[in-house]
């Protein structure tokens, strides 16, 4: 079109979707040494003109209409980054506003994933999009696509907003829940990990937020008096079933929290809270099925998701140009998903130091571990073999067992181990000089929300958007898929670290519960005195 006489350029023509994008990258592309901001002014000034032409009734393009279908939209968002790429996304797909769906915003978050975009950085822009849509009240824009918030204010009120006495208890009572010494009134089996700990106060900071500002209870002074309101208490539980939608299992299970506080601390033995119990008993129970079929739906295939360490090497092989730091992320991407254990704490505080052992198996060892057939067999020939396994004591495990687990790597991935533990650990950690074995990007040792982060952002980017993996479901997939193959309870059991056979059983899903049901009569039997 560049050789065309002016008077022969149909206006048309140059008013479809793509040509301000071909402008651009032509002015740019220019031997005059152009700079973006430029090539930026010459596509604007191409839209001035054909939003002039458009109203003069010079051009009837219907690509054209489709681009001023979105102008209110784009009013709206002037000055969001990144906004104007779902829009870009929503033209090319030929949509208007009204015709916009959530199954093209999954699209899109696809598309940018396969562009290699951060999946945190891809949802935050996606729900900064819908939240200032909603605050510009366009909801009438789309008529198929909801911009209702998915996450609800949540009725909290922070310690920092509490009255210096509330705060006080609810830390004193925490510390009392969580300390490693004698505690006065607590017996041993009453003390909590420090997750839980966090968990019972939001439970705490939600039930106060929600008796200030659902009953306008302004100055909360101690829990013992706000327990004794029976009104508030019961009110609490239907609240979370009916305004927050939560889930029935889970309302129960925060309410139980409480109500073990209330007959465990010295602070409100006293008091008869046995109403509280039967008003939990009240709550409607979720059926076992739709439990059941929940967590089958959030499950995806073994060997699928066995891929996921397979796709990060090949993606590094392939690269070219990759720093030392992007080659050490990559090694531990990969590492860190052919993990053995799957118990997301235990994973985070591996230790190289405590946990990460080469050496002999004693025989007394060799018992207490389940080895996997091939090790056990080189064992035989060579009883001095050194070995990589993982010892965690008593004190560091959520059973209170001690645990011994070997690693039953392939030669790539043992060979991968010995690298990162050599090298890349130390290119992450860049002179930091803490033991943790995993490391976040910035060499610290990852808290709960970088392994979340992780998991979901490689099977995103290896899998796709459908195969979104958290990491308790790969223990799931893990444990399921074992079973599946017939392997024996007390292997997966060890494999978890689980203390109860039956809880083993529970991760069997609907394809391969009768395995499960299988394994677990076969341990029940064997374990039965003989007659």
């Amino acid at each position: 079109m560049r050789d065309y006489p002016l008077d022969l350029i149909d206006i048309d023509e140059i008013a479809t979707g793509s040509f301000d994008k071909e402008l651009y990258d032509y002015v740019l592309a220019r031997k005059e040494g152009i700079d973006p901001k430029t090539a930026v002014r010459y596509r604007c000034m191409l839209m001035r003109l054909l939003a002039f032409a458009y109203t003069c009734g010079w051009s009837t393009s219907p690509e054209y209409a489709l681009y001023r279908s979105w102008d209110e939209v784009r009013a709206a968002l002037k000055g969001g980054h990144g906004f104007s790429g779902i829009i870009e996304f929503a033209i090319r797909q030929g949509k208007t506003p009204g015709e916009f769906t959530q199954e093209d915003i999954e699209k899109w978050i696809q598309e940018m994933l396969d562009k290699k975009r951060s999946l945190g950085t891809v949802i935050i822009t996606e729900r900064c999009y819908r939240q200032q849509l909603r605050v510009a009240g366009l909801q009438r824009q789309f008529k198929k696509w909801s911009l209702a918030s998915k996450n609800p204010t949540e009725y909290r009120l922070p310690l920092d907003q509490m009255t210096d006495e509330l705060r006080r208890e609810i830390q004193a009572i925490l510390l009392w829940k969580t300390s490693n010494r004698r505690v006065r009134g607590r017996s041993a089996k009453f003390k909590i990990r420090p997750n839980t700990a966090n968990r019972l106060l939001e439970i705490l900071t939600q039930l106060c937020g929600y008796a200030s500002l659902v009953w306008g209870l302004k100055d909360i002074r101690t829990l013992r008096k706000l327990f004794r309101r029976k009104e508030v208490m019961c009110g609490f539980g239907k609240w979370l079933l009916t305004e927050r939608k939560c889930r029935p299992q889970s309302i129960r299970t925060a309410l139980r929290a409480i109500h073990a506080l209330m007959w465990q601390h010295p602070l409100f033995k006293r008091s008869d809270f046995s109403w509280f119990q039967r008003a939990i008993r009240q709550l409607p129970h979720e059926a076992k099925a739709a439990r059941r079929q929940r967590q089958i739906d959030k499950m995806i295939p073994f060997d699928l998701l066995a891929t996921v360490p397979h796709l990060i090497r090949e993606e590094r092989i392939q690269s070219t140009g990759l720093s030392p730091v992007d080659i050490a992320r990559s090694v531990r991407d990969e590492l860190f998903m052919a993990w053995p254990s799957w118990r997301q704490k235990d994973v985070r505080e591996f230790d190289i130091r405590k946990n990460l052992k080469e050496e002999p198996l004693s025989r007394d060892i060799r018992r207490k571990i389940c080895m996997p057939k091939g090790m056990e067999a080189e064992l035989k020939l060579n009883p001095y073999r050194k070995v990589i396994h993982s010892h965690h004591k008593e004190t560091s495990t959520k059973n209170k067992k001690e645990v011994f687990e070997v690693f039953d790597f392939g030669p790539e991935t043992l060979e991968l181990l010995q690298s990162y533990r050599d090298t890349h650990r130390k290119t992450l950690m860049a002179g930091k000089t803490h033991s943790v074995f995993f490391v976040n990007d910035a060499g610290e040792p990852m808290c709960k929300q970088d392994v979340i982060s992780l998991v979901t952002r490689l099977s995103v980017r290896h899998l796709g958007l459908k195969y979104r993996v958290l990491p308790h479901s790969r223990r799931r997939i893990t444990a399921s898929y074992a079973l599946a193959s017939g392997e024996k309870i007390e292997s997966v059991q060890k494999m978890l670290w689980q203390s109860d056979p039956t809880t083993t059983w529970l991760y069997a899903d609907a394809a391969s519960s009768s395995s499960g049901v299988v394994a677990l009569e076969k341990h029940y039997s064997s374990q039965a005195p003989a007659k």
